[in-house]
């Protein structure tokens, strides 16, 4: 007598969807003047951080405001200032900003590192300088939570003349941006010394799930 034995096995549909899996988005867009970066369309809503409002003198080293840590990678403290480090500064917004070292005119490393709680789509902040001279010996780089490289640029554009400040930000594909760093690295000394002012956030979107998390979500048939 023959049996007869049933076989079920399971087969899943797994749909090819492109940018499903695959790389993390990367930041698409550096800009240097801050129209053109709040006129992108990918920026629908932002917060900001100017410093006016807060005490002259004020110590922001790893301190949070508003979801942003404020970090000092290179001469601490971070210090809310207002006046002149050796020449009058030129804010973005008057009459304060965030300086490295606050008024020391000796402090030659003007670093910032900006922590976001939750990453951004769109994330930009005035660059000030005392004696803006139309050269830039300051970098700045865009990363993900995972400290890579979304944008950079080694030698951000510098105002020549007043107002001696400039934006730099990024805009990117999706909300990914976790931290900037600015490093100033002009060696010589006195050299332009460095404040920032008027930060400028955008929200980030809801992230696409990863490959890795599309499995329990795939249907399967059972033959």
């Amino acid at each position: 007598m023959l049996s007869h034995r049933t076989r079920t096995s399971a087969v899943c549909l797994v749909p090819l969807a492109v940018g499903l899996i695959g790389p993390p988005a990367r930041a698409q867009t550096l800009y240097y003047d801050r129209a053109s970066f709040l006129g992108d369309a990918a920026i629908t809503t932002t917060s900001s951080i100017n410093f006016d409002d807060l005490l002259t003198g004020r110590d922001l080293t790893n301190a949070t405001i508003d979801g942003v840590t404020f970090q000092a990678p290179g001469t601490s403290p971070l210090l809310v200032t207002e006046g002149s480090i050796r020449f009058v500064l030129s804010p973005s917004t008057p009459p304060k900003v965030l300086s490295p070292g606050g008024n020391d005119p000796s402090a030659q490393n003007d670093d910032l590192m900006l922590v976001f709680d939750n990453p951004v789509r769109a994330a930009g902040l005035d660059v000030v300088y005392d004696v803006p001279d139309g050269l830039s010996f300051v970098s700045v780089t865009f990363m993900d939570k995972d400290g890579h490289t979304l944008a950079s640029n080694g030698f951000i554009p510098s105002p020549s003349g007043a107002p001696g400040y400039g934006l730099v930000g990024c805009v990117s594909t999706t909300g990914n941006i976790k931290r900037i760093l600015f490093n100033e690295f002009d060696g010589s000394a006195p050299d332009d010394n460095v404040a920032y002012d008027s930060i400028v956030l955008s929200p980030g979107v809801t992230p696409v799930p990863e490959g890795g998390s599309l499995a329990g979500l795939l249907p399967c048939l059972v033959m």
